[in-house]
């Protein structure tokens, strides 16, 4: 048998479930939610549809940390059947939400004269489009960069050898960033330092031209002790008693989970679409904005005496020897603060201690690796390790006082 509960929690239904031999679980009459033993260690879950609604599935193994199940479903008015394979054996719990279904905007595709495909679109001046992809009419992936409306039509350009078989949707889309998130406008820079640079180390090179086709919201400060406890529900913090301080003693896996919590959470409440994420930002991503535009060993300049470092960071020489509320020291010119110091920031890149040289764009870092990147600088360390170059790398599991992290809200990196 099937052993499940069925609960009612907050207008979504939950079904948590041991598969042991096929049966149908115990119903709800307004989401008939079904689940079945399938071949191995799959389930199968059948979730019906109306034609005006989507649906997430999300899965979690401990009723806290949910994760999603699969991308968006597309309504119809027949039913779906999604397969779950746990080769553990775990308990799983399965939750679905139901999301409004947004009009479609009118697009059409045209070829080039060169055989490119392009999928044309009107735009609004104020309003931000997403194109869709899918397989099957039913699941639906980002195709695009979150598009801004200009008053006149957009293009995007379509892979010709997919136009057969996949298809395509436009839809305007709303973003609601949480509050005190700055817009990185898109654009290109020199990550590294060069050979002459004081203080630089060895892997700050080669010198690498990198590329943002489109922007990104980073969060103004680092993510707080407050910030953190409402969606964990813990302060795993070392220096407690100001709940504006950064949180510390957060693991890289640690961070990666409270950015898949928000986003779920932000997600359900309509204020992100399809495929965007709140997640830590990329090596690349966090030099960018700590950069700000410069080119110095400092956006502020290149301060070679450090004399002008302590309006800017909390380091081991104004620090005293602990963390600080966010914001107390001058934003960089991208209105970022703590950029410098407080504690140091996790991105979400495996460390590799050399730089791809040339050019390229929006690296995401090397597929596989042993220690993360963290970057910045903190209240432990000298001045030098603030510079904007400056790199450092430790296990993902490694807890510490000087580790916190702040957040990027963007598409889901590939």
């Amino acid at each position: 048998m099937i052993r499940a509960r069925v609960l009612l929690l907050m207008g979504c239904i939950l079904v948590a479930a041991r598969a042991v031999n096929a049966a149908e679980t115990p119903l709800l009459t307004d989401v008939p939610l079904k689940i079945e033993r399938a071949e191995g260690s799959k389930v199968k879950l059948t979730l019906p549809r109306k034609a005006d609604q989507r649906y997430q599935l999300y899965v979690s193994h401990d009723l806290k940390a949910w994760d999603f199940l699969g991308n968006i479903i597309q309504g119809a008015n027949q039913s779906i059947t999604i397969e779950y394979a746990e080769p553990t054996r775990r308990s799983a719990f399965f939750k679905v939400e139901p999301r409004p279904a947004f009009a479609p905007i009118v697009s059409r595709m045209e070829r080039g004269a060169n055989g490119q495909v392009f999928l044309s679109f009107p735009t609004v001046v104020g309003r931000r489009y997403q194109a869709y992809a899918s397989l099957d009419l039913m699941r639906w992936e980002n195709f695009s960069d979150l598009v801004d409306g200009t008053g006149s039509r957009a293009v995007a350009e379509i892979d010709p050898s997919e136009t057969p078989e996949v298809f395509f949707r436009v839809e305007a889309v709303d973003i609601v960033p949480l509050p005190n998130m700055v817009w990185i406008r898109p654009g290109t820079f020199v990550m590294g330092s060069p050979p002459d640079e004081k203080d630089r180390d060895l892997d700050e090179d080669p010198l690498t031209q990198v590329t943002f086709p489109s922007g990104f919201w980073m969060g103004k400060f680092e993510v707080t002790q407050e910030e953190y406890e409402r969606i964990v529900g813990t302060n795993p913090s070392w220096f407690k008693g100001d709940p504006s301080r950064p949180v510390d003693q957060v693991s890289w896996e640690d961070a990666v989970a409270y950015c898949a919590r928000l986003t779920q959470t932000e997600f359900a409440a309509g204020r992100l679409p399809l495929g965007y994420v709140y997640r830590l930002p990329t090596e690349a991503e966090f030099e960018y904005a700590c950069r700000a535009g410069t080119t110095t060993r400092y956006s502020h300049g290149d301060d070679l005496d450090y004399s002008q470092l302590a309006d800017y960071a909390w380091y081991a020489a104004n620090g005293s020897g602990t963390t600080h509320p966010v914001g107390g020291k001058n934003p960089n010119l991208f209105g970022l603060h703590d950029m410098y110091g407080n504690v140091w920031e996790w991105c979400l890149d495996w460390y590799r201690d050399t730089y791809p040289g040339g050019s390229t764009v929006k690296p995401t870092g090397p597929v596989l690796g042993v220690s993360r990147v963290f970057r910045g600088g903190g209240w432990d360390y000298r001045a030098s390790s603030c510079r904007s170059a400056y790199r450092n790398n430790v296990l993902p599991t490694r807890r510490a006082n000087y580790l916190g992290f702040r957040i990027v809200l963007g598409p889901a990196p590939l």
